[in-house]
């Protein structure tokens, strides 16, 4: 399914990123925050990780309640959204993502 979505992909990217810097040894906050940098970078969920960076690093570093849940879901639907709209707006088709 990943390779049918840039955003499923970019997420798979992310978390090997954060996966292969634990292997080497570096702590799993140093890891998080380097994938993140490495991601912006390499254009990978750029957008998101922009906008969103703090409160991706708190939910894998911290506890987090369903509050903090919805709005990180929320955040990453309106994403989905927009990004599924630009492309129909830009092919005239609609993105979907499909078992």
């Amino acid at each position: 399914m990943a390779k049918k979505s840039v955003t499923l992909n970019g997420y798979e990217k992310f978390l090997a990123a954060i996966r292969d810097y634990k292997k080497q040894g570096i702590e799993r906050e140093a890891a998080i925050t380097q994938a993140v940098k490495d991601c912006i970078s390499r254009n990978i969920l750029k957008k998101f990780l922009e906008t969103n960076s703090s409160e991706v690093r708190n939910m894998l570093l911290t506890e987090w309640n369903t509050a903090d849940a919805m709005r990180v879901q929320g955040k990453f639907q309106e994403y989905l959204i927009y990004w599924a709209l630009s492309l129909k707006h830009r092919f005239g088709v609609l993105a979907t993502i499909s078992e």
